[in-house]
């Protein structure tokens, strides 16, 4: 039976950690190395109100996210050979035009 309403739209997707490093490593225009993903974390402290009660917080946001080569894989890490390769050029060696 099909949706009477059309496609259903997720509105959140979790994706694997290699597929986030895929990305990153693309959009980075790396083509040789292992890589995986580094992030830089903030730090802050404020009050909020927890059940009734104002209680002290920590807030560590997500400042930077980046990509740092390692020597070996692990479940975060791509080879950007293998995700990302170096485009080839054809060259067509004895192919003259007619005459």
């Amino acid at each position: 039976m099909s949706n009477p309403f059309g496609v259903i739209k997720p509105k959140s997707l979790e994706l694997p950690w290699t597929a986030v490093t895929t990305a990153l490593v693309k959009q980075a225009g790396l083509h040789e190395g292992i890589w995986m993903p580094t992030f830089t974390f903030g730090r802050g402290a404020t009050n909020l109100n927890f059940e009734g009660h104002l209680t002290p917080c920590a807030i560590t946001p997500i400042v930077a996210v980046g990509l740092v080569r390692v020597e070996e894989m692990n479940e975060l890490a791509v080879d950007a050979a293998e995700v990302n390769p170096q485009p080839r050029m054809l060259h067509v060696v004895g192919m003259g035009l007619p005459n």
